[in-house]
């Protein structure tokens, strides 16, 4: 059975869950954080797939994307997710890799890929532990990840 996202659920991704308070922080606009979560509440997940879901354009429909044992975003054609509209997208920017039941994204980039909320840069080559619900930004790409369900 496929779980699909109520907008409530896809509200509290993008929530801090210290403050509750939506997280608003730049270079995401409010306006195009609200789309974002609106249009996360009609994602799809399969059951016990993570996702990563992607938004390319304020005006754009979310990607998603199920994650398997490696994904990769960049400009090269072989990526996973292929960004090539982007001048500051590394032609390897991020690698996720699935460790256990868990998975970890490794920033690739000399730009980076940041952390929402308060637009953490991750550190360049150390592996970070995606948590349920954490939302990254790369140069104007909004993405969300999803744990399995």
């Amino acid at each position: 059975m496929e779980t699909t996202l109520t907008e409530a659920e896809a509200d509290s991704l993008f929530t801090d869950s210290r403050t509750g308070e939506p997280v608003l922080d730049q270079p995401v606009t409010h306006d195009s954080f609200r789309q974002f979560v609106s249009l996360m509440s009609g994602v799809t997940q399969p059951p016990g797939t993570a996702i990563l879901v992607c938004r390319r354009k304020p005006d754009s429909k979310p990607e998603t994307f199920p994650l398997a044992e490696k994904f990769t975003l960049g400009k090269q054609p072989d990526c996973d997710l292929s960004v090539t509209d982007k001048p500051t997208v590394s032609k390897l920017h991020f690698v996720i890799e699935r460790v256990g039941t868990g998975y970890l994204l490794t920033d690739r980039s000399s730009n980076g890929t940041f952390l929402y909320p308060g637009t953490r840069r991750l550190p360049r080559d150390e592996p970070y532990p995606l948590k349920d619900g954490d939302l990254l930004w790369v140069e104007g790409l909004v993405l969300a990840f999803k744990a399995a369900a």
